[in-house]
């Protein structure tokens, strides 16, 4: 668990969206199964599973691992997940600070594009574009994961 807990009230919100979007998208594909031959359902719901997943491992188990009382009681009775292992980086202090600041300025950059990329015409074009903005973002995120979770040695 890191040193700053998220608040129960925007991980209750956090949760409460997530689980909203996934009862939406399990009810889109349960509609088209009555309409979509079966190898192309099968795949959706491939999509789908991958979607979930995502969302279980990269968010809502860290929610459920910093506040057990959200939890459903499946997940309780787990064994508890946890956080990777960070190898150790021996950078000063405002080393990591202009880091994570880059890193930040990097992401904002990138969120704020994103939003005009539903102008362009083609949509499958949108959607690409759209896929590597948003690995960007997690990339980004994920550097900024790991500088975080880094105990660095006091140069200054």
């Amino acid at each position: 668990m890191c040193d700053s807990e998220m608040d129960k009230t925007t991980a209750t919100e956090i949760l409460a969206a997530l689980n909203e979007s996934s009862f939406l998208i399990d009810k889109t594909l349960s509609d088209l199964k009555a309409t979509c031959p079966a190898e192309p359902f099968r795949t959706c719901a491939k999509l789908l599973g991958h979607v979930m997943s995502d969302m279980f491992d990269n968010v809502m188990a860290p929610i459920y691992d910093e506040h057990a009382d959200l939890a459903p009681d499946w997940y309780r009775d787990g064994p508890p997940r946890g956080r990777p292992a960070v190898p150790p980086l021996d950078l000063s202090p405002t080393a990591q600070q202009a880091l994570l600041a880059a890193f930040d300025a990097a992401y904002e950059k990138v969120q704020s594009t994103l939003g005009g990329l539903s102008n362009l015409a083609d949509p499958l074009e949108s959607a690409l574009m759209s896929q590597g903005f948003h690995q960007i973002s997690v990339a980004l995120c994920r550097a900024k994961v790991t500088l975080l979770m880094v105990k660095t040695p006091s140069h200054e």
